[in-house]
């Protein structure tokens, strides 16, 4: 119980008046507390401090970024700020996100329970280890072996090899001298018959002796084959090469075999002869045409073309190739 405040003391002191006697109503009366004192406030309970008043916010309107009111231009894009953009407390109660900025989606990350992939252990592939003195002769030996393989297999290779100062064939006259005619059946006849020792004769041969009969004359650009037969229709053939140089025929070489076997002749197949080496194709009938290909010894070839007489040799065309020099083609 809380005990009452002194009470000051008169001045002038006063007689007393006589106190009335209790009666059994006033002492159930309870004592009137002092006029100063105040009720205390409980012990247990706790005073709160008012909550600080925030700031409010203006939302850019180009870019959407939150600043203080009292900004005036956006820091982010410079964008001039107005009192009349929506704060900070607007676009939370109203749930809406300030213009210019996206909500950010994010999406459930979705994993199959139970599911999972087989791990494959691939083996570890060790080599052996070799010193570099086997990979160097190892490296020798395989150029060694690769070297001439590719020299026989490809014959652009051995030209290559060989370079273009591979020997050129010679315009080689193999008859005897003939002067020059005004036509190429002249030219090649004094050819053709010393080659033989058979007489040309335009009719019938005599009953004791063969002869040699015109068979066929095939002329190209300033050349000619001619071919002759020396008994009937099924015996020996020979054809003489003439060339025309200076205005007049020139005997150059012939050859005999039986028929259908005389080359070299356009439309019969011909054989290359050029020992250990091989035959130059070029893309015209010239020395001045290009090397397109070069042909190993040996290989047979088709002819459909010629002949043609240029820079002093005869060429011929190989199917599907090129030109080819006379003598290439011609056997011993």
């Amino acid at each position: 119980m809380l005990t009452p405040a002194p009470v000051a003391e008169p001045v002038a002191e006063a007689t007393p008046a006589p106190e009335p006697k209790p009666t059994p109503a006033m002492a159930a009366m309870p004592e009137p507390e002092p006029m100063g004192a105040r009720a205390a406030p409980p012990p247990s309970a706790k005073v709160e401090a008012p909550p600080t008043p925030r700031p409010s916010r203006v939302f850019c309107p180009g870019c959407g970024q939150a600043n203080d009111d009292s900004t005036k231009f956006c820091p982010r894009c410079g964008q001039a700020l107005t009192a009349g953009t929506a704060p900070a407390s607007l676009a939370a109660s109203t749930g809406r996100q300030p213009a210019g900025r996206l909500r950010r989606i994010q999406l459930r990350r979705i994993s199959p329970r139970g599911v999972s992939l087989p791990r494959v252990a691939l083996p570890r592939v060790t080599l052996p280890h070799v010193p570099r003195v086997a990979w160097a002769v190892l490296a020798v030996i395989a150029v060694l072996i690769l070297a001439p393989l590719a020299y026989v297999l490809s014959p652009s290779a051995r030209h290559l090899v060989a370079g273009r100062s591979q020997a050129q064939p010679v315009l080689a006259r193999t008859g005897p001298p003939v002067a020059g005619q005004t036509s190429a059946l002249s030219a090649a006849i004094p050819g053709v018959e010393a080659k033989t020792g058979l007489k040309y004769t335009t009719g019938s041969c005599s009953s004791n002796g063969a002869c040699l009969k015109l068979a066929g004359q095939l002329t190209g650009l300033n050349a000619a084959a001619i071919q002759f037969s020396t008994a009937g229709s099924g015996g020996r053939q020979c054809v003489g090469y003439v060339y025309r140089s200076s205005g007049s025929w020139q005997f150059l070489n012939s050859t005999c075999a039986l028929p259908g076997q005389l080359s070299p002749l356009v439309g019969n197949d011909a054989t290359v002869h050029v020992p250990g080496q091989c035959a130059n194709v070029r893309d015209s009938a010239s020395l001045q045409g290009g090397i397109v290909g070069c042909i190993n010894d040996g290989s047979l070839v088709h002819l459909d073309g010629g002949p043609n007489y240029a820079d002093g040799k005869l060429w011929w065309h190989v199917e599907k190739n090129g030109w080819m020099a006379h003598d290439f083609l011609l056997g011993a």
